[in-house]
């Protein structure tokens, strides 16, 4: 997971003014397809940082959180 956060990975739903990729649903689903070609597990957890964590934030939570938690994911 370490790697997947150093090229960005984690980082692809988090919205480019936090640090991250800002990618949509789409373009994340195909970066997961991928690493699920390798490996089914990282993928899953992968998903569960991106997918769950960093979409709901991102939407949802008060820009307080937004700005202490989404930099530290996008790295």
């Amino acid at each position: 997971m370490q790697r997947l956060a150093e090229i960005g990975v984690l980082g692809m739903a988090v919205p480019a003014e936090y640090g991250g990729s800002g990618l949509g649903t789409l373009d994340s689903v195909l970066v997961l397809e991928e690493i699920g070609k390798v490996c089914y597990v990282t993928a899953m957890a992968v998903l569960g940082e991106v997918g769950v964590q960093c979409r709901i934030i991102s939407t949802y939570a008060p820009e307080s959180i937004k700005r202490k938690i989404l930099p530290r994911v996008a790295w």
